[in-house]
């Protein structure tokens, strides 16, 4: 028969037992806890790791150069200038002329690769919208629209000097319908020309104007051998 001590002593083993089982559950949900936080962190982290990779390779930068313009993003430069892209970033603030000259000609290359791009895009759509044009007026008339029979063919060569500028600026005055043929030419160096004509970018959209490449060799098969040169073909 148990005595009151023996209770006493049975009851504060009973009591030592559940305070030892629940601090042991706690310390375990704790460290799942932090098990879990870690993997998480671990995995945000890898995502950030591989997103800059991504970002770096984009703008053509080894893993140096682009922690270079994390850390000048992190100074006064990312309040004066929070906009500026990593090839200006690091131009701007080039330790020596030859980085300054480097990142100016990948952000001209990048640039211009930019343009060419845009300009093939422009041009097709242009392209698209006189064939589509052509196919509403011809299925209103029953015949091909006058404008596109017509239409001169005008070959020229950059840069453009008097007697080219005249002949194209003559075919302007007279709302004539034409294709511009620009011999071994760049999408910005026709641009270019284009504006300086004066040529109006909403007769281009129209398909009423077309700019166009054209290289030496198929320059020759179409028989022509002085520019500029202009003939009445549609």
């Amino acid at each position: 028969m148990l005595n009151k001590q023996s209770i006493v002593l049975v009851g504060v083993i009973a009591s030592f037992t559940i305070f030892a089982d629940q601090t042991n559950s706690k310390q375990t949900d704790s460290t799942q806890t932090s098990s879990a936080s870690n993997t998480n962190n671990s995995s945000q982290t890898q995502r950030e790791r591989y997103e800059s990779d991504l970002r770096r390779k984009q703008w053509g930068l080894d893993r140096e150069e682009w922690a270079r313009y994390e850390s000048i993003m992190k100074g006064p430069r990312g309040l004066w200038s929070p906009n500026l892209d990593p090839l200006q970033v690091l131009g701007i603030d080039a330790r020596t002329s030859t980085e300054r000259r480097k990142y100016a000609r990948l952000m001209l290359d990048m640039e211009l690769k930019r343009h060419d791009k845009e300009w093939a895009f422009a041009k097709e759509y242009t392209k698209q919208g006189a064939l589509l044009k052509k196919q509403r007026d011809a299925s209103k008339t029953g015949t091909v629209p006058a404008y596109l029979i017509s239409r001169k063919k005008v070959y020229v060569k950059l840069p453009c000097h008097s007697k080219c500028e005249s002949l194209v600026k003559d075919l302007l005055k007279k709302r004539q319908s034409f294709d511009v043929y620009v011999v071994e030419a760049t999408n910005v160096q026709i641009a270019t020309w284009a504006k300086k004509m004066l040529i109006p970018p909403l007769l281009v959209s129209k398909g009423q104007i077309t700019l166009n490449h054209i290289n030496i060799s198929d320059l020759k098969l179409k028989g022509v051998t002085k520019l500029p040169f202009v003939n009445g073909e549609s």
